[in-house]
């Protein structure tokens, strides 16, 4: 067997062990707090640490399985045109087409790689469409998710969704991204899941203009920041619909369709994502 070949098996044994010290280590708290019934944040703390042994069997589970790209955000943001970008191929239908506001629809090279969502997400709450020839479907699922500002039936399979995400793209549109019930939604899954792994995006940047960018991430990230009581990382500031199109299809547009500059970071946004492989 050569190098390559060991290297995995040799992370999945530090791995195996990274977790078995992990669970010895919630075992010795466990008892420690089942041992001072009367302190008050006992039972809080028991509660935390029983969604933490949920989290450790998942990860324990989910170690040959590919990883979850949730793609989330309001009603106008494009995030079915962002997977369309992503994906490099129109998978996802987009504007009055789109049907995900009320449903999930899972994107995978084959229909076992999205099993064990389904599985969680129960009988009948989700599409899944296979695509074997798009190649990010060889390493992730990608799926398109309700609306945060939609029905509270449709929030609950959203939630249910983002309980089983590696990886959420928290899309906005530029024009409009403060809007905060739609932040806030997102901020128990920012606070359990590991720092960088709820990824804000900004949609649609070129339709404003170039120099009032900085100004409207700038206030984004107050608003996040404010939120989500944590600084963000990086915003990625993507023209989705601009990386769908064939190169030199935006010449023949109307003038109000035009982009208004060139920045697009939807290629940094890929490198996100299969460095998240690592």
């Amino acid at each position: 067997m050569n190098g390559s070949q060991q290297a995995p098996d040799a992370l999945a044994m530090r791995s195996a062990g990274a977790l078995a010290y992990i669970e010895a280590e919630m075992d010795s708290l466990e008892e420690q707090l089942q041992q001072a019934p009367d302190w008050r944040p006992a039972r809080m703390l028991l509660a935390e640490l029983d969604w933490l042994r949920g989290k450790v069997r998942e990860l324990a589970d989910a170690w040959d399985r590919k990883l979850v790209v949730a793609i989330a955000g309001p009603s106008g943001a494009g995030k079915s045109t962002l997977l369309n970008a992503l994906a490099g191929r129109e998978l996802s239908r987009t504007g009055l087409q789109r049907p995900t506001t009320r449903e999930v629809v899972v994107y995978a090279a084959a229909r076992s790689d999205a099993e064990h969502l389904l599985e969680h997400l129960g009988d009948g709450a989700a599409e899944v469409h296979v695509a074997a020839d798009a190649r990010p479907l060889e390493s992730f699922l990608l799926v398109d998710t309700p609306d945060t500002n939609t029905l509270p039936e449709n929030q609950r399979l959203l939630a249910r969704v983002l309980e089983r995400a590696d990886l959420v793209l928290a899309v906005f549109p530029v024009q409009n991204p403060k809007m905060l019930d739609n932040i806030a939604f997102l901020e128990p899954y920012v606070r359990h899941l590991p720092d960088g792994a709820v990824t804000p995006v900004l949609n649609m940047v070129d339709r404003v203009p170039r120099e009032q960018l900085d100004e409207i991430v700038a206030d984004f990230r107050v608003a996040i920041d404010r939120q989500w009581g944590r600084e963000p990382g990086r915003v990625f500031l993507v023209s989705a619909l601009e990386g769908v199109r064939d190169n030199g299809a935006a010449g023949g547009l109307p003038a109000d369709e035009r982009p208004l500059h060139d920045v697009n970071e939807l290629r940094e946004l890929e490198d996100l994502l299969f460095s998240s492989l690592n």
